[in-house]
């Protein structure tokens, strides 16, 4: 593992800010699930299925993802890449931007990985078993969104120095993409601007995933979107130099 990521990594989980987002993830998580009555809650809703913590994982993925990715860029930072001091700006800024995502995202992911404990207590609450390809793909939906809101974050860590700003931004920007084209769609009477309205956003893509479907045009939408802001942050970055 590259040592730029090692330090990321283990800056996190030696803070206590990466101690607090974990532990508001996971209580949040639960206490919604299987605890609070509402909507997302498991036992009162009369089934065994993994949908409400689908439909409820990426909201809270909003914060917690920015929350992460903020601290990223800090003011006056000096980053080591291991690069040749005769490597281009480019070069060694295209590098830092790389590892600072493969950093959030592996944290991102760390996250969500023990969340599959509740496949477990959802298939031991169902008499006919759990829908495994439902599942997969319920996962790898919102590692799709994790990698999208990744990116996303890692912008608005660029854009500023102050942490609270960045994470500011990231929580606006990751909603505006999550269901703000939804709301626009909603409004608009014209057929075909208001699906293609929709596509934009990352709800419409990543629900049909939760839905067990998984198709190439709902992986090609993150990896662009994944792409597109990753080139967002190395223009910042290189404009700094």
């Amino acid at each position: 593992m590259n040592y730029l990521v090692k330090k990321e990594l283990s800056y996190f989980f030696n803070s206590n800010i990466g101690v607090i987002l974990l532990t508001i993830w996971f209580l949040s998580l639960g206490l919604i699930l299987w605890v609070i009555n509402g909507n997302y809650n498991i036992p009162l809703s009369g089934y065994a299925t993994l949908h409400p913590f689908f439909k409820l994982a990426p909201l809270l993925m909003l914060i917690l993802v920015p929350a992460i990715a903020m601290r990223m860029f800090p003011k006056g930072e000096k980053v080591e890449t291991n690069e040749s001091t005769d490597s281009t700006p480019i070069k060694q800024s295209s590098t830092i931007v790389l590892r600072k995502f493969e950093a959030t995202f592996l944290l991102v992911c760390t996250a969500i990985a023990p969340t599959l404990i509740y496949v477990v207590s959802i298939a031991c609450m169902s008499m006919q078993g759990i829908d495994l390809g439902e599942t997969i793909s319920g996962y790898l939906g919102l590692v799709l969104v994790a990698t999208a809101f990744s990116a996303m974050g890692l912008f608005c860590s660029s854009l500023t120095s102050n942490q609270f700003i960045a994470l500011t931004i990231g929580v606006a920007l990751n909603a505006i993409f999550y269901f703000g084209f939804n709301l626009i769609a909603s409004i608009i009477a014209i057929e075909s601007i208001h699906k293609y309205t929709e596509q934009i956003g990352i709800q419409y893509h990543y629900e049909s995933l939760a839905r067990g479907v998984i198709a190439s045009n709902d992986i090609v939408y993150f990896i662009s979107i994944t792409v597109l802001f990753l080139w967002f942050t190395l223009l910042l970055n290189i404009r700094k130099k």
